[in-house]
């Protein structure tokens, strides 16, 4: 017979014996770990039960308090050296399942904990080692540079920890410098032409000082932000982790232009400044009429532009219009009419310059825009539905005198460029570019007269 194997009786009720002895232990356990959390879960409920009893009286309390007939005891909090400030408070009790709770209710609020903050905070811009009068706007050159800096508050000294240095640049539509004086209100409308911070910027690059005291960076990238405003602001943070109080720069605007060799005029209308300085533009009416243009290529190599185109009395003056909320391009125009002109003084007689000329023509016939003694510039007729597109016209001309006559003729010229000699192919182009791209215009004409 074949043998079969399993467990015998005796070893059955043995196994048996054993398991009913770890059982025992086992329930025994888990009957101590059900009546601790019972006992738990009871403690809990009456704490919370304690803290709101407690909590409605402090309620209560802080109505008392506040009384000017309510009995209070006082004390002093903080020794004499940090203050002795005295207090007054009411005790409160409740008691609650045989235990007595306690707490102390002051009339006194204490103030909240003030955010750190800097003591000053600037930016400048430079051209070299000098300092461009009132920061206006520059070129995306070499020689220029912009120049942020900040000096901590020494009241914040043990509770600063770091500064967030932050350079922000404006959306690429804008292009006017805001109003050189800085208390110019801006209206609703004024929002569309110029940049609101934060709404109308974003970070450029950032930064982290651990430093305390006074602290001067440079901005690295000028020529990556032409036709673009900067702010500079800074944000000390405090040993708790929470950030302090930001201060924000006023707004530095760069040109566009980026081609500045043997640049001898640039006439922008967008850089009149219409609203805060009267010797720029008056207010007749409803018109700005234009009394000085300036010239911005002569910022350079100088603290400040010191060659401006003038109308020869104050019946020849223009008018400085802006462009409509619904126009593409952003920004001034200097609306001319016979009769209605400036001039500058520019150039010798015998070289020869490139014109670049951003105009409308508002007559029936072409319109002369530029004249140097013998030598002028005209545009034509324009078609029917191009009447309000910005022309882009580029002209090489032999000078005839020092003086240019820009205007007197039905015109709306937006901006002036002259170079001294001739420009280069590649140098055109990056003119034309930044022309065509700030007007949002195709209509470019080659004028080699």
């Amino acid at each position: 017979m074949r043998k079969r194997k399993g467990f015998t009786l005796v070893e059955v009720i043995v196994s048996l014996a054993i398991l009913g002895i770890i059982s025992i232990s086992f329930l025994g356990a888990v009957s101590s770990h059900f009546t601790y959390m019972t006992s738990t879960k009871r403690i809990t409920q009456n704490a919370f039960k304690a803290q709101e009893m407690m909590e409605n009286e402090i309620d209560d309390a802080k109505i008392r308090v506040m009384s000017p007939s309510a009995t209070l005891n006082k004390t002093k909090i903080f020794n004499s050296d940090l203050g002795g400030i005295e207090v007054k408070y009411e005790e409160v009790k409740i008691s609650y399942n045989n235990k007595d709770y306690y707490t102390l209710v002051s009339n006194v609020r204490p103030d909240p904990l003030e955010k750190i903050s800097l003591e000053s905070l600037g930016i400048k811009l430079m051209q070299g080692s000098v300092q461009i009068e009132n920061d206006y706007y520059g070129y995306a050159a070499d020689n220029f540079s912009i120049v942020g800096n900040f000096n901590n508050n020494n009241s914040y000294k043990w509770d600063h920890l770091l500064n967030q240095v932050e350079w922000y640049i404006s959306s690429d539509k804008f292009n006017m410098p805001l109003p050189k004086s800085q208390s110019a209100g801006l209206n609703d409308d004024e929002g569309h032409y110029y940049p609101i911070f934060p709404r109308d910027y974003e970070i450029f690059s950032n930064e982290t000082v651990y430093k305390f005291g006074a602290s001067q960076s440079t901005f690295p990238y000028i020529k990556d932000i032409a036709g673009r405003h900067l702010i500079y602001a800074v944000t000390p943070a405090a040993k708790s982790g929470k950030l302090g109080e930001r201060k924000v720069s006023k707004p530095i605007f760069i040109s566009g232009l980026t081609i500045t060799d043997n640049l001898i005029t640039h006439l922008d209308a967008s850089y009149i400044d219409a609203l805060s300085n009267t010797t720029e533009a008056q207010k007749s009416g409803t018109d700005y009429l234009l009394n000085r243009w300036y010239d911005i290529s002569s910022v350079i190599g100088k603290s400040a532009p010191n060659e401006v185109a003038l109308p020869p009395d104050n019946a020849s003056r223009p008018v400085v219009n802006r462009t409509d909320l619904d126009d593409k391009f952003i920004g001034q125009y200097v609306r001319f009419n016979p009769g209605k002109y400036v001039q500058i003084n520019q150039g010798s007689s015998g070289g020869q310059v490139t014109v670049y000329a951003v105009l409308r023509n508002r007559n029936n016939d072409k319109s002369t825009y530029f004249v140097n003694r013998n030598n002028e510039l005209s545009i034509e007729v324009p078609a029917a539905e191009n009447a309000n597109q910005w022309n882009i016209i580029c002209s090489k001309i032999t000078l005839d005198g020092t003086n240019f006559k820009i205007g007197d003729s039905s015109t709306d010229i937006a901006e002036l460029i002259i170079y001294s000699g001739n420009i280069s192919d590649e140098n055109n182009s990056k003119v034309l570019d930044y022309l065509s791209n700030k007007y949002f215009s195709s209509s470019i004409i080659i004028n080699n007269e």
